[in-house]
């Protein structure tokens, strides 16, 4: 390995940031880069306090720009990029730099979903504690942008090692109401889904997982069949990982989270659905209705209305339906859940 080979998010254990890599540094005040593309995307630029033996580099994990999510979400997000970039901000030692703040420039024109959207609807996501966790960060709004084309200036976020993608307030065409998976013994579950899609959705595709790395797709189903139940072997004692991808007619993917489930272990198997709702969800997973907290979009705490489906079972309902329209947070002692009331 060269001895300034500074770019390490490249590596295996980094998670194989390396696509499409670019950077910007200054040697001295004759040798210096304030300007970068590459081959990507993502431009950087004017940063403001960029010194001698100064680097910042960036690289992104090669998932398809047409491949959004709908978890793992900053409130007010409604979509991200599955795809993620991450960086370094260092010297020739390896130590840690600041080069000041930076512009930020997006080329979406590829993805037309996504660059249709206007600027205001358009947010840069920085997991500023370095936790692989994007839920818990504050969305950065695009100060401008055209033509598919979206700009971000004066970012200070951006730190050694972090991760960005981008995503928007905008719940785009393909939204995952219903996925949720029963568990009728060690070998077998059944998976009920109902799938917001468009008239670019071509089919519905289902894939499953011992490790969440090696998926196979064990069964697909025409886009017009976008609601109902389909039944999936299991791999016996051991997690069962599940995931719903929707292809277009254009070859992109909208993903939805993945469920993990332990049919047969005993191993929490917390649950919300579905995502969206007139009045009523279900939680599935806890012990009593004491454990759900309910908040709004601005943080503040409202009343949840909960009661046991079945009694002396881990089932519950909540009704919201008096609620006003907008996304609500579920919390259940650590864990954050997002639902929309329509």
């Amino acid at each position: 390995m060269s001895a300034n080979d500074i770019y390490i998010q490249d590596n295996a254990a980094n998670g194989n940031y390396d696509h499409d890599v670019a950077g910007i540094g200054r040697q001295n005040a004759t040798n210096l880069t304030n300007n970068a593309i590459g081959t990507g995307i993502v431009q950087i630029n004017n940063p403001t306090g960029l010194g001698n033996n100064e680097y910042l580099i960036w690289g992104h994990n090669n998932i398809p720009l047409a491949n959004f999510l709908y978890n793992d979400l900053p409130v007010g997000v409604g979509t991200r990029l599955e795809r993620t970039w991450r960086v370094n901000e260092v010297n020739l030692g390896g130590g840690a730099v600041n080069v000041g703040n930076i512009d930020m420039s997006f080329s979406m024109s590829s993805v037309p979903t996504f660059a249709s959207l206007s600027t205001s609807n358009v947010v840069l996501i920085v997991d500023t504690d370095n936790d692989g966790i994007f839920a818990d960060e504050t969305p950065i709004v695009a100060s401008s942008g055209g033509g598919g084309t979206f700009i971000f200036n004066g970012v200070s976020a951006i730190t050694n090692n972090v991760r960005f993608t981008l995503g928007t307030s905008v719940i785009l065409p393909i939204t995952f109401n219903t996925f949720h998976i029963s568990c009728h013994n060690t070998n077998l579950a059944t998976i009920d889904y109902e799938i917001e899609t468009d008239q670019t959705a071509v089919e519905i595709q289902f894939y499953q997982s011992t490790d969440k790395q090696s998926w196979s797709k064990f069964a697909s189903k025409p886009a017009l069949q976008n609601k109902g139940q389909i039944a999936a072997a299991l791999v016996p004692n051991t997690t069962n990982c599940f995931k719903i991808e929707v292809l277009q007619s254009s070859g992109g993917k909208f993903q939805s989270t993945t469920k993990v489930v332990n049919c047969g272990i005993n191993q929490d198997n917390l649950e919300i659905y579905p995502s969206h709702t007139s009045g009523i969800f279900t939680i599935a997973g806890i012990e009593n209705a004491q454990q759900i907290t309910l908040f709004d979009s601005k943080g503040a705490q409202v009343p949840i209305n909960s009661y046991s489906i079945v009694p002396n079972s881990n089932v519950f309902s909540a009704n919201i339906s008096s609620l006003s329209a907008g996304i609500y947070i579920v919390k259940i002692q650590n864990h954050i859940f997002r639902v929309v009331k329509q």
